[in-house]
């Protein structure tokens, strides 16, 4: 997917480059990994937003509710994801999942839904911080590029 990706950088930085800055979490970190996500899923690009409104509600949230309601948000989001794939499968991450097998046994509902919460979760919020982190410092130590 290299070609894809620094495609889709050049997309997000040639967006913002003729303001001459941004606010990089939200014009570029935020919507740099859902857009990947969404392709190796095989997902609708405009559920972008509805994804990272939920991955915010959930990673971010000040109360124990509201945290709950966007992990039931995104649990929800991902179950349909799932039942159109065991539907019908295709060449994507979230049908691997759902013909994928543990000691030679199908996954369970709950498997699938725990393994796809993970991936989304673990392939989103911490590629957000780890990209504002390396800009940050890059931004610091300009001899570092």
């Amino acid at each position: 997917m290299e070609a894809e990706i620094r495609e889709l950088a050049r997309s997000l930085i040639g967006a913002v480059l003729p303001r001459g800055e941004c606010e990089f979490m939200d014009d570029i970190a935020r919507k740099f990994p859902v857009t990947i996500f969404l392709s190796m899923a095989d997902g609708p690009m405009e559920d972008r937003q509805l994804l990272l409104a939920l991955v915010q509600g959930y990673t971010h949230a000040t109360n124990i509710a509201d945290q709950h309601k966007a992990l039931i948000g995104l649990s929800d989001y991902l179950k349909n994801l799932i039942a159109e794939r065991e539907k019908a499968p295709r060449d994507d991450l979230v049908s691997r999942i759902v013909t994928g097998t543990v000691d030679g046994r199908p996954l369970t509902p709950d498997e699938k839904v725990g393994m796809a919460t993970l991936m989304f979760l673990g392939g989103l919020d911490t590629v957000v911080s780890m990209i504002s982190f390396i800009m940050d410092y890059l931004g610091r130590n300009p001899g570092q590029y």
